[in-house]
């Protein structure tokens, strides 16, 4: 009877959590709207005084928006209650003094770590989730400049008749100036995974500087 209960109560426990997260994950999606709708207010002026003929309505009293990144959490039940591990970072880490990336921004570093497959340095299969990886790219084509990039790469889910495709990069986690700094975010990614699924070993960066 008294396992019955705590099962009870871990499993409401459980889907409080899983409604925090979902809360989360909505009010992120509002933030990040309510931010382009600024920026794109913002722009109006600079529009209207390239083209005088278009008529734009003023704003007035529009409150101040900031962009909150948010970080996921991995909830793990087990005989002792829940655990609650956080993402290390809030995705994407930039270098010291970087202003925030634009949607459009991260989307064009993505697309590109897709085209550039052999730009690809370094894969981190996550032991939570088999269908996705933890990449660093180096980005060497002319117009990246040599950006390094951590990205999460999502396997695409197969259909009946075949195996899996390649997949795609779904979510920047990093951009760095260097190599080491992108490895260094996806490695903390690979060890909050470790961490959350009990594993008691850690990957570390070691290099010869």
């Amino acid at each position: 009877m008294r396992l019955t209960n705590e099962n009870a109560r871990l499993a409401d426990e459980l889907t409080r959590a899983r409604a925090i997260n979902e809360d989360l994950i909505r009010s992120a999606g509002i933030w990040i709207r309510l931010y382009e709708a600024q920026l794109a207010r913002a722009r109006q002026p600079q529009t209207r005084a390239s083209n005088p003929s278009m008529e734009v309505s003023p704003v007035r009293d529009q409150p101040h928006v900031t962009l909150r990144r948010t970080r996921a959490a991995r909830v793990v039940q087990h005989a002792c209650g829940m655990s609650v591990f956080p993402e290390p970072h809030a995705a994407p880490v930039l270098p010291a003094g970087w202003p925030p990336l634009s949607s459009e921004d991260e989307a064009s570093v993505l697309r590109a770590c897709d085209v550039f497959v052999s730009a690809c340095r370094l894969r981190l299969g996550s032991v939570w989730d088999t269908d996705i990886e933890y990449r660093v790219y180096c980005l060497d084509a002319e117009e990246w400049r040599g950006v390094c990039a951590a990205t999460l790469f999502t396997t695409d889910t197969p259909d009946a008749d075949g195996p899996a495709m390649a997949g795609r990069n779904t979510r920047l986690l990093a951009i760095g100036q260097c190599p080491e700094d992108a490895v260094r975010v996806a490695m903390d990614f690979l060890n909050w995974d470790l961490e959350a699924h009990g594993n008691d070993w850690r990957l570390a960066v070691k290099t010869g500087r």
